[in-house]
């Protein structure tokens, strides 16, 4: 999957971390991640910081 959306779209999945990084640095405070029991998807609580 990754490797088919970098070379189709320019993009990649990222991980918990990087979501972290990338909210923090646009202005955002992450309040909790809630991952699917299934680990395919993940929903993200962020609040303007």
């Amino acid at each position: 999957m990754d490797v088919n959306m970098m070379s189709l779209l320019s993009a990649s999945e990222l991980i918990q971390g990087a979501w972290e990084k990338l909210l923090t640095e646009s202005g955002f405070k992450v309040e909790k991640f809630w991952p699917d029991p299934q680990q395919y998807e993940m929903i993200i609580e962020a609040e303007i910081a």
